[in-house]
């Protein structure tokens, strides 16, 4: 979706082109690391609970990224969107 928003977002913030592709690299950053955790905690708490977690997680740091002041604000929120997101994704396909 960053990718889609980078130009509006660019404009917003005034950003940089290398300030622009930080905010995919956190999100990957965050995804990275979230793996490793949701995996995890779904091992020990069941994949149900995490993916209710995830679920208000990536919800709210989305909704709260939408309304971020500044660029540092908003990397900080898209690094744990992607933390959040990782859960989902990696930690409930094993059946």
């Amino acid at each position: 979706l960053i990718a889609i928003l980078g130009v509006t977002v660019r404009c917003e913030f005034d950003l940089t082109s290398w300030e622009e592709s930080i905010l995919t690299t956190v999100f990957f950053a965050g995804n990275f690391i979230g793996a490793i955790f949701w995996g995890y905690i779904a091992d020990k708490f069941g994949r149900k609970k995490v993916l209710f977690l995830i679920s208000i997680g990536a919800g709210s740091f989305s909704l709260i990224a939408a309304f971020s002041p500044n660029y540092a604000f908003l990397a900080c929120c898209r690094f744990l969107f992607g933390f959040a997101v990782s859960g989902g994704d990696h930690g409930l396909e094993i059946q």
